[in-house]
């Protein structure tokens, strides 16, 4: 089972007050920067439960773990349960009871996979501290009577783009409300005075045509 504790252990420490850090936007977007789009998948058919694909949208960096938590925030299921050694023992509540527990056909355990490409792969690595990119597929099996290996059976549900919905256009940020404000105040106060420069001007001419026409009747009137 070397291989299984060292693909889910984490530190507790990883866990805490990390998943509510998450954006909450919709993963059909449209998505703001430092944003990305990652889909997990759960599968606990052999538990009695279903298979299910997640797409969420979390910060750029964000880990298996707080993946995890986020998921289970959003679905309003709870958090994924821990061993006091780290080890992840329960998603979605399931199994209620045990961890890891040794049974007569291997062990039985969350097994970890990731998108190979458009396959499962079975990861062997620490899925907590992996740092999740945009268009990321993670997968997670509760097998039975597992091998703790590559062997063990991977997510019904394949990784595939199609598990991401259709993105919608990003939206461009609109200027500072009062910085907007400002200058369009600034440009309706540039148009009064060159309204008022008009008039001042048309008031002029038309005194000086004024004063034209009464001295042109008074030679008139001689």
């Amino acid at each position: 089972m070397a291989v299984v504790l060292l693909s889910v252990v984490v530190s507790v420490s990883v866990l805490v007050g990390l998943a509510d850090t998450a954006s909450a936007a919709t993963c059909s977007g449209p998505i703001r920067d430092g944003e990305i789009r990652v889909v997990l998948v759960v599968d606990s058919s052999d538990l009695g439960g279903g298979s299910s694909a997640t797409c969420l949208v979390v910060p750029a960096g964000t880990t298996g773990s707080q993946l995890l938590a986020r998921r289970g925030n959003e679905l309003g299921i709870g958090s994924p349960r821990y061993g006091s050694s780290g080890l992840l023992c329960a998603i979605d509540g399931l199994p209620a009871t045990g961890c890891g527990d040794r049974n007569s056909g291997g062990y039985g355990y969350w097994a970890y996979f990731f998108d190979g490409g458009g396959n499962w792969t079975y990861g062997s690595n620490n899925p907590f501290s992996k740092r999740l990119t945009d268009g990321a597929i993670e997968g997670w099996r509760f097998v039975s009577g597992g091998c703790g290996c590559g062997q063990d059976p991977s997510p019904r549900i394949g990784p595939s783009r199609s598990l991401f919905p259709a993105l919608a256009p990003h939206l461009p940020r609109f200027p500072n409300s009062r910085l907007l404000l400002r200058q369009v105040r600034r440009a309706a106060i540039r148009r009064a005075q060159t309204l008022g420069d008009l008039r001042r001007r048309f008031h002029r001419v038309l005194a000086m045509q004024t004063s034209s026409s009464k001295l042109e009747q008074q030679r008139q009137d001689r």
